[in-house]
């Protein structure tokens, strides 16, 4: 497995992603030793793309809305693009969830997956299959600003795959006049699904 681009200082906008995704196909041979300075010499200040498969409403909105909904979109694109010279940021759009993991596994059985994908948990599946590129080293400088779990979510065997975008926080609320006339306890919350899967039965 090797990656379509180089390691980057680029990949801060890992803020962003989720993943950076390693290409299917045959592995270069490596240079020899006293070549390998002159290599990345010789390749670091080339032009070259940055592929990001990004939130739909994300790379759509950059060209339906750029004043309003695509204004941020524009932003990162702008902000990441003059703060790395000569790297073009293509921010694409190939769906969501179920979608977003078939166009995924498409892309990578065919050898031609994105650089860097924003997803949710489920890009740990590519990471089991050997599908990703760790990112420990890239974002060593910034692991210990972000929250510990939100890395454990991101972490298969002991490396990091990703960093969080955001998180998010999910309220249980119940209709007490609802679970009182059912003749249940509303200063009390179910604790289990069996207990919530019971009161519901229950009130309906």
């Amino acid at each position: 497995m090797v990656s379509r681009t180089p390691h980057l200082s680029a990949f801060m906008w890992l803020s962003l992603v989720a993943c950076v995704v390693a290409a299917c196909g045959a592995t270069p041979a490596a240079p020899a030793a006293s070549d390998t300075t002159s290599a990345a010499a010789d390749t670091t200040n080339e032009p070259r793309t940055l592929t990001v498969w990004g939130e739909g409403s994300t790379a759509a909105s950059m060209e339906s809305d750029p004043t309003g909904a695509g204004k941020y979109g524009i932003y990162l694109k702008e902000t990441f693009e003059k703060e790395h010279p000569g790297v073009t940021l293509n921010i694409e759009d190939h769906g969501w969830d179920e979608q977003l993991r078939q166009n995924l596994t498409s892309a990578l059985l065919a050898g031609n997956p994105p650089d860097v994908v924003v997803g949710e948990g489920f890009f740990l599946t590519y990471a089991q299959l050997d599908a990703l590129l760790p990112l420990d080293d890239v974002i060593a400088d910034v692991k210990d600003n972000v929250v510990p779990g939100t890395i454990k979510g991101a972490t298969y065997q002991d490396k990091v795959y990703g960093l969080p975008a955001f998180t998010g926080v999910f309220a249980f609320e119940r209709n007490c006049a609802v679970v009182k006339e059912a003749g249940l306890d509303c200063s009390k919350a179910p604790a289990t699904w069996e207990e919530l899967t019971a009161q519901a039965t229950e009130i309906t």
